[in-house]
């Protein structure tokens, strides 16, 4: 001791000890990395603050026998947060280690207590020691154990502790001769999946713990193993070491009887004392020793067998004047219970003891009905010759693994083994017995085609990119194959082309679809599974090449200077040719055509043909063929669809239950819609129908394929359109020319499921049409003119020529055409004066008037309205 009351502590990396006095010894906040000894100097430890026992090296924090350490409020003392680090906190019965609250006035929760974290070492030791007033309310006992099993647990006494005496998550160990009293709860187990054993311990009450216990004293939660308990506070320096119990159900019947085991650390008079529900002592069986066995055969002290049911037990062992704290449990005494094994299985049934850590071994797993019965295990060949002999107890669960070796050692020859699992409890005895297939012959997988070296390009395949592949996947005792493929020659991950339970010999293995693949190098593999874990895989790297042409935009203005591009990838030395097609099929324009050596090309189109014409608004697609030599190919993508977009607009839903017009009045219906945002052309249906429930919602959108069914129908039906906002009109009409009094509801879709991905909207060019009307509506021949009248505009101002048609409804015949060639744009008006093609009046009733204007480009625009003849 210093002149200033300060003590010598050895070596204390890593902590900081000053300012102590003649009462304490204080240890401020600090992370000792290096082991540190808290000597016992007469002094008590005060920790001011959090104490990470951690480091590289694994330090280790050493408590010596008698010391106190008291902890200010909140502090913690954590023993490997992260990294490593131990304790070893290991008092005597004269000398117990105390930690506790730094405070005349403690309250549980004062302190945080002691955490054995994740990094824990496993040496870690904490016996005769007191932990009390620390813990947290929200979750962590005075001792906190998480993720990490320490080596003792031992002679505790847990007091006055927030939440629990001990804590636990993630974590097993042993619990033993520990008093829990004053705690939350004794033990509570934060686990679903372990299961603490906390035999022989103190709970508060000789009825044992509460909760999931069957007395009165501290709680436990599920989980936790606390039977026997202890009938009194832990003593020392006799207790109970170890204690078993076999058969805690018994049938003396059947000559299986209770078995009692312990040891005590001194050599003792043992007395097991038996006790009916009522608490009257029915038996005593005695004896002196430190490792010992009695047996209770369900019979009173006069050789009585003892009627069914629930008896108490308890054990007590005297040294000396030194007596141990009295072992205390329940036995249940069944007569009607039988020997029996449930849950009897091979897992796996297939095994192949090969070393390669897949399958190697086969476990015999089932449950006995009495958990004191023993087991034999015998392999037997398909011959009844035993080859392998295995024993072990029953805890009531069995389990058994073999590894395919014989009692000399040696590993079995393939084949179907008989494993026969005999439990015996007393006299009675249960066979169960299931087969075991060993093997150890790998399977058979081989590719044999696409040969080795083979280039896989769909130049070569007529235009396909989907790959052939076949070869051989084969096993005696099959469980599976895939046929996967991944990137490089040594691919990191791996993309199933298929797979199947049944075996394959030199045939079919898959189709490999490539043409979603960059060109490249790819490995194919075959991968065999047997049942039995055997695997075998055959390889193949192959380059993939092939032809392909893309474009990035779907619509583009050709009057605005806009164009389209496309891009080839060429694979190696080919002749392309790359041309537009129009929606009648005829090629418009040859972009490119001729020999390329290998590379990516981008080829663009300005909307004109191979004249430098511009060519009418509409849709247009793009083909490619490809040749080298003798191979050739056509890229066509018609069948293809922008599968990414679909747009239902609101606000061409009519559906009030009657479609407001006036046909003959001049008022054909307008219909507005809009593209909004999307930028993207489509597809355009407007959908008609009488119905109008079938239409009220737009969460269920007719499909396009309905047009056809009447009395549905579509106009337009698939229309590739350009994004924007546009106005049509309907003049009543279906389209065979029929005036639909009956229609109610109409929708617009918009829709890319069906829009080819080779097309692009050409827009910009074609006229503009409004205004079409006929003056007087309602017109009498014989009182002069009618007059058909228009607006035009278009580009360039450009003269169309126009055509008006009078469609008879009731004959359905077209009884006059006028035209008018070369119109400058404007307000057009073209007169008719009632006579027929043939010169004659035309009959009165309802007619059609149709007009079609075409500008020098090939543009054309169409519209309707009707008109009433009379006389």
């Amino acid at each position: 001791m210093t002149q200033d009351g300060a003590v010598t502590l050895g070596t204390v990396t890593g902590l900081t000890a000053t300012g102590n006095t003649n009462n304490a010894i204080e240890i401020r906040a600090s992370t000792p990395g290096a082991n540190t000894t808290w000597k016992n100097v007469g002094l008590p430890f005060v920790v001011t603050g959090d104490i990470y026992v951690q480091g590289a090296a694994t330090p280790v924090l050493t408590v010596q026998p008698g010391v106190t350490v008291k902890f200010n409020a909140n502090a913690t003392l954590y023993i490997g947060y992260n990294p490593s680090g131990g304790l070893l906190a290991v008092g005597t019965a004269v000398q117990p280690i105390v930690f506790t609250a730094n405070t005349a006035t403690p309250t549980p929760g004062y302190w945080r207590g002691i955490w054995l974290w994740t990094y824990a070492a496993a040496t870690s030791q904490i016996a005769y020691a007191t932990v009390s007033y620390a813990g947290v309310a929200s979750g962590a006992g005075g001792l906190h154990v998480s993720s990490t099993t320490p080596a003792l647990l031992d002679h505790l006494n847990l007091t006055s502790n927030a939440y629990a005496g001990i804590s636990l998550s993630g974590s097993s160990p042993r619990i033993s001769n520990c008093n829990f009293v004053g705690n939350t709860n004794g033990i509570v187990n934060q686990s679903a999946t372990q299961l603490i054993d906390a035999r022989l311990n103190w709970w508060g009450s000789s009825t044992g713990p509460s909760s999931s216990g069957p007395g009165t004293g501290q709680p436990v939660t599920t989980g936790v193993k606390f039977e026997p308990w202890l009938g009194a506070s832990s003593t020392a320096p006799q207790w109970f070491s170890s204690f078993g119990l076999g058969n805690r159900t018994f049938n003396p019947t059947l000559a299986i009887f209770a078995n009692f085991s312990f040891q005590t650390p001194l050599s003792g008079n043992w007395t097991v004392k038996i006790f009916n529900t009522g608490n009257a002592l029915v038996r005593t069986i005695s004896g002196t020793g430190s490792a010992n066995a009695a047996s209770w055969d369900g019979k009173n002290g006069s050789g009585v067998l003892q009627p069914n049911g629930i008896y108490s037990y308890q054990v007590d062992s005297l040294a000396g004047s030194q007596g141990a704290s009295p072992a205390v449990g329940g036995v249940v005494m069944d007569t009607t219970r039988q020997l029996a094994v449930s849950g009897f299985g091979l897992t796996p049934a297939f095994f192949s003891p090969n070393a390669d850590g897949v399958q190697d071994t086969t476990t015999v797993s089932g449950v006995a009905s009495f958990d004191g019965a023993t087991w034999t295990l015998r392999v037997r060949t398909g011959g009844g010759t035993v080859v392998r002999t295995i024993s072990g107890a029953a805890t009531p669960t069995v389990s058994c693994v073999w590894d395919g070796r014989s009692d000399a050692n040696a590993i079995q020859p393939e084949g179907t083994y008989t494993l026969e699992l005999t439990v015996v409890d007393g006299s009675a005895t249960s066979i169960s017995s299931g087969p075991a297939v060993l093997d150890v012959t790998p399977p058979v997988s081989a590719i044999s085609a696409p040969s080795a070296g083979a280039t896989l390009s769909n130049v070569y395949q007529s235009g396909s990119s989907n790959v052939a592949v076949t070869g051989t996947a084969t096993d005696t005792n099959l469980q599976a194959w895939t046929l996967e493929w991944g990137t490089g020659s040594n691919p990191s991950s791996w993309n199933s082309i298929s797979g199947a339970a049944t075996p394959v010999s030199s045939g079919a293995l898959g189709s490999w679809a490539t043409q979603a693949n960059p060109n490249g190098s790819y490995t194919l593999r075959v991968v065999v599974n047997d049942k039995a874990g055997n695997r075998t895989t055959a390889t193949r790297t192959l380059p993939v090449s092939n032809f392909s042409v893309s474009n990035t935009i779907y619509q583009f203005n050709g009057t605005t200077g806009g164009t389209v591009a496309y891009t080839s990838v060429v694979p190696f030395t080919l002749t392309e040719t790359l041309f537009i097609k129009n929606a009648a099929g005829q090629t418009v324009r040859t972009i490119f055509s001729g020999s390329r050596l290998a590379g990516t090309f981008v080829d663009s189109w300005n909307g004109r043909n191979d004249a430098n014409a511009l060519v009418p608004d509409g849709p247009y697609f793009y083909y490619a063929t490809a040749t080298s030599g003798t191979s050739a190919m056509t890229w066509d993508l018609t069948n293809q669809y922008l599968n990414d977009l679909l747009i239902d607009v609101t606000g061409a839903l009519y559906n009030n239950g009657h479609v407001v017009q006036q046909p003959f009045n001049n008022q054909p219906m307008p219909l507005t819609y809009s593209f909004g945002s999307t930028n993207r052309p489509a597809r355009v249906w407007f959908y008609f129908s009488p119905n109008v429930g079938y239409l009220q919602t737009l969460n269920a959108m007719p499909d396009p394929s309905g047009c056809s069914i009447p009395p549905d129908f579509c106009m337009p039906a698939g229309e590739y359109q350009e994004s924007g906002t546009f106005t049509v009109t309907w003049p009543g009409l279906d389209p065979a020319g029929v005036l639909r009094k009956d229609i109610k509801a109409i929708v617009l879709e918009l829709r890319t499921d069906t829009f080819s991905k080779n097309a692009v909207v050409l827009f910009g060019s074609k006229p503009v049409l409004t205004n079409l009307r006929v003056d007087p509506p309602s017109y009498g021949p014989a009182g002069g003119n009618q007059v058909v009248s228009f607006d035009v505009t278009t580009y360039q101002t450009a003269p169309v020529s126009a055509t008006v048609t009078f469609r008879n409804q009731s004959s359905m015949s077209v009884l006059r055409t006028l035209t008018a060639a070369s119109q400058p744009p404007g307000h057009i008006s073209i007169p008719w004066d009632g006579h027929a093609d043939n010169g004659m009046w035309v009959a009165p009733g309802f007619y059609t008037v149709t007009l079609t204007i075409t500008d020098p480009i090939g543009n054309q625009r169409t519209s309707q309205v009707l008109t009433d003849i009379e006389y």
